[in-house]
């Protein structure tokens, strides 16, 4: 995939699936490929065909592979592709972006995110 948008971007389903601890299964391209193989949360397909994604659901149904990356897929929802994870990111970024002046009297970002 060369779309900027597959390579620099993850789809909202990815994240889904993670809370709720179900496993994913991938090619190895863009942010989703870095997250599954990162978290080990899913199996990497090297690319995406009929005989490459059955043997990639054939592994998925060894039971002992399968809760194990229920769990990771659990754990990565919960420790760190989530909202609130997300809004320490963003607002860190934002902050970088938009300097405070010192005796600025408005809100910082985090006290705004609070509101």
């Amino acid at each position: 995939m060369q779309s900027p948008n597959a390579r620099f971007s993850a789809p909202h389903r990815l994240f889904e699936a993670l809370a709720a601890g179900r496993p994913l299964l991938t090619a190895n391209f863009g942010e989703i490929g870095h997250i599954v193989s990162e978290s080990r949360c899913g199996v990497i397909l090297s690319e995406y065909s009929v005989p490459e994604i059955l043997h990639g659901l054939d592994s998925l149904s060894d039971p002992v592979l399968l809760e194990q990356l229920k769990a990771t897929a659990a754990s990565a929802g919960k420790q760190e592709y989530n909202w609130s994870r997300a809004q320490e990111v963003l607002l860190g970024a934002y902050g970088r972006l938009i300097p405070q002046e010192p005796n600025d009297t408005h809100a910082s970002l985090p006290e705004v995110a609070a509101r």
